[in-house]
């Protein structure tokens, strides 16, 4: 958060006297919670997520934008992404609201933009992803992503992050001949 200080200074009669010091912290009136609607995937599943942002102020915040990460990790100097976002599957509610739905600017990392949070209000933002060929399925293995928004005046960009787990059940076909 961003700091800052203040102090008086009182002259009479020619003499001055400065007051104490007094610090204090701009609090951020907006907050992040992103969320997994199931806790496993395996190959080839969905996972969909909702991001809540919620807006404790009295001014409304306009021109946010929202980059998921979609688990995003470096392999031998590229970056590969477990997730892929779904196409046409990106619902915006503000205030319990559905708006017009958020085009990406970007697919990988995932990024929104042009979202508004009322004062006093909420935004909510529930997308579908894939889980691609280069997500680890070993057992015990995950996927954690971070949402951050940013913009709109915010004085940081905020941040929160989902993790699902691989289902840990064996893959089993069957064929008759």
């Amino acid at each position: 958060m961003a700091t800052f200080y203040n102090q008086a200074t009182l002259s009479y009669g020619g003499r001055t006297v400065d007051s104490n010091t007094v610090t204090g912290t701009f609090l951020q009136t907006l907050s992040i919670i992103k969320t997994a609607l199931s806790g496993t995937y395996a190959a080839g599943d969905t996972v969909t997520y909702v991001v809540t942002l919620s807006n404790a102020g009295a001014t409304p915040l306009n021109g946010l934008t929202l980059t998921d990460n979609l688990g995003a990790f470096d392999f031998n100097g590229t970056t590969l992404y477990p997730l892929a976002p779904v196409a046409g599957a990106i619902l915006y509610y503000v205030d319990g609201v559905l708006q017009p739905a958020l085009t990406p600017v970007q697919t990988q990392p995932l990024v929104l933009q042009g979202i508004t949070v009322p004062a006093g209000g909420n935004a909510i933002i529930v997308y579908e992803t894939e889980v691609t060929d280069v997500a680890a399925l070993d057992v015990d293995a995950g996927i954690t992503n971070t949402a951050t928004v940013s913009g709109g005046g915010l004085l940081e960009p905020l941040s929160d992050s989902a993790t699902v787990t691989t289902a840990d059940a064996p893959l089993l076909t069957s064929t008759k001949a």
